[in-house]
């Protein structure tokens, strides 16, 4: 058993060392306790074997260091357990690296991607055409309407061309993406110009 407050002296040569069945016994503490830098030595086998209630003790730090090799030992079950914020830290090598099903836990889970990288917002939505809540900001959206009168800019999230989606990619479903619309009126205003919303 380790002490709670020893592992913080943990390098990343350290994790990579520890026995990979030996994990499971991390609990929470243990992990919120770890350097961010050590977990760089995490192999794939070590993050398969946490325990699933113990990585909600992750921070968005440790997530960001963690190997994109080893990050395909996060299941589904993992990824439900940690934080949205903790979430956000993936960048989108790592993203890319989760299996299908890590993927869906992602978009479950996570109720407002604002904190997200754009890279990591496409890639979770394979489909140009179709969007995630805060894949292209309103705000910027509006913005751009009313300094150029329309048009978009792709870095913003925005495609040039925007069409009505029919059906939202894996767990990402329409209740999530209502409950992103504040200002549902004016919102469908800014649409109207950009002739996302067609008539029937």
């Amino acid at each position: 058993n380790f002490d709670k407050d020893a592992v913080a002296g943990f390098k990343k040569e350290h994790l990579a060392n520890l026995d990979k069945e030996a994990v499971a016994g991390l609990g929470k503490e243990h992990l919120a306790n770890f350097d961010k830098d050590a977990m760089a030595g995490f192999k794939k086998e070590h993050l398969a074997n946490l325990d699933k209630e113990a990585v909600a003790g992750l921070e968005k730090e440790h997530l960001a260091n963690i190997n994109i090799e080893a990050v395909a030992g996060l299941g589904r079950s993992h990824i439900v357990k940690m934080s949205e914020k903790a979430l956000s830290g993936f960048n989108v090598d790592q993203v890319k690296g989760l299996d299908s099903k890590s993927r869906e836990g992602l978009g479950d889970k996570v109720e407002d991607f604002g904190e997200f990288s754009i890279n990591v917002k496409k890639e979770l939505v394979k489909n140009e055409t179709r969007r995630m809540p805060g894949v292209g900001s309103f705000d910027i959206l509006a913005k751009i309407i009313k300094e150029t009168g329309g048009g978009t800019k792709n870095d913003n999230g925005w495609d040039e061309k925007v069409n009505v989606q029919e059906k939202f990619s894996s767990s990402l479903d329409a209740q999530k993406i209502s409950n992103n619309l504040k200002e549902t009126s004016q919102i469908s205003s800014l649409l109207s110009k950009l002739n996302i919303l067609k008539k029937k």
